[in-house]
């Protein structure tokens, strides 16, 4: 079992990067036509072609990473809490924070030092504010959402061993809750704090984690149910997978604002569930490219943190000097994902073989 979780994490890494390489190239379609066009951006002209389907689609089907993520992290917790007599204490809790938080703080003052470069410069409090928030990046806000569920995990895991059933209804009602102030802000009450509050707040990923808990102690019991549920769960995805789209453009469409690479709404929450779902009930079905996915999934912390800036370094670089590929968005994103990845591989297994190899652990975790 450990092994196939390492090799989800590893599909979904490559999912975020990915997704994170879409959002550039619609930055490209929409801002930087200039490059290879006589026209004057922003421009809205590729919104029903089909490379922009072709995106959305993509960042809408990779948004079951982030709570692929919190699952595993919820099992391997109650995983180390079976290991140590069902208690978790938080001198572990601890430990397990350490290891997040150290590079998460080199990782984001150095996207600091580079802001100051480029003249955006902070208040002290300012620094301290983004530094808690995970706003160093907007992709960083994981950092401080998952620190939150670690300190909630000696709460939880007496529920999860003891009262599952109640303990993921709580987690859908919390979840539920969250996205029906998303949807106030949307349509009803725009307060910036509202939206602040359930990005970065846990109860909009409750279920995620809980159900990792969950599944760490009773894992036998559970894919029994799911064995029998499979089949429906595939359809279910199907439908899911398209009500994403459809939801998420529309909501643009609408209001203009830009969800779908995330649980933030209904339908990319219940797709991201079930498709863990059926991952976790097909569990006979191989993955094509293990060794591939399971390298990704042992390091996926470190890409996580190196591939915001590695995006953008190189998104600006192919705008400056090679503008002629930024005609084919999709080819855009492809390269601008595999390059992210590529050289973060070769970094990461760089600082792992130098001299400094014993700083590896405070850069990438």
């Amino acid at each position: 079992m450990t092994k196939r979780l390492f090799l989800l994490n590893g599909i979904s890494i490559l999912a975020v990067v990915a997704s994170h390489a879409a959002g550039w190239a619609f930055i490209a379609m929409y801002y930087w036509a200039d490059r290879y066009l006589p026209i004057v951006p922003p421009t809205y002209d590729p919104a029903d072609t089909v490379p922009y389907y072709v995106l959305l689609v993509f960042r809408s089907w990779c948004s079951f990473a982030v709570p692929v993520f919190l699952f595993t992290s919820g099992f391997f917790t109650a995983y180390g809490a079976r290991s140590s007599a069902f208690v978790l204490s938080y001198k572990t809790i601890l430990a397990r924070l350490k290891v997040l938080l150290i590079p998460f703080l080199v990782w984001s003052i150095m996207l600091f030092v580079g802001d100051a470069l480029q003249g955006k410069v902070y208040r002290p409090i300012e620094y301290l504010t983004r530094l808690v928030l995970g706003e160093a990046h907007p992709a960083y806000f994981y950092i401080p959402l998952l620190c939150q569920f670690y300190l909630l995990a000696p709460l939880v895991i007496p529920f999860a061993r003891t009262r599952p059933a109640r303990l993921l209804l709580a987690s859908a009602v919390l979840q539920l809750g969250a996205l029906i102030l998303r949807y106030l802000y949307l349509f009803v009450w725009e307060v910036p704090a509202l939206l602040t509050a359930t990005d970065l707040l846990f109860p909009l990923y409750a279920v995620p984690f809980s159900l990792g808990i969950v599944w760490g102690f009773h894992l036998q019991q559970f894919k029994q149910r799911l064995a029998k549920a499979k089949w429906g769960l595939l359809v279910a995805l199907a439908v899911l997978a398209v009500l994403t789209v459809l939801e998420s453009e529309s909501i643009f469409r609408l209001t203009g604002v830009r969800w779908g690479a995330g649980p933030g709404l209904l339908s990319t929450s219940l797709y991201s569930i079930v498709f863990l779902l059926c991952y976790l009930a097909f569990d006979s079905i191989s993955v094509p490219f293990p060794k591939l996915f399971y390298k990704l999934g042992t390091v996926t912390y470190g890409l996580y943190l190196l591939h915001p800036p590695l995006l953008e370094f190189f998104a600006r670089a192919t705008q400056r000097f090679a503008p002629n590929v930024l005609t084919c968005p999709v080819g855009f994103q492809i390269m601008l994902a595999a390059a992210a990845i590529g050289v973060a591989l070769l970094f990461m297994g760089l600082i792992s073989k130098s001299p400094i190899r014993k700083a590896y652990r405070y850069l990438f975790g």
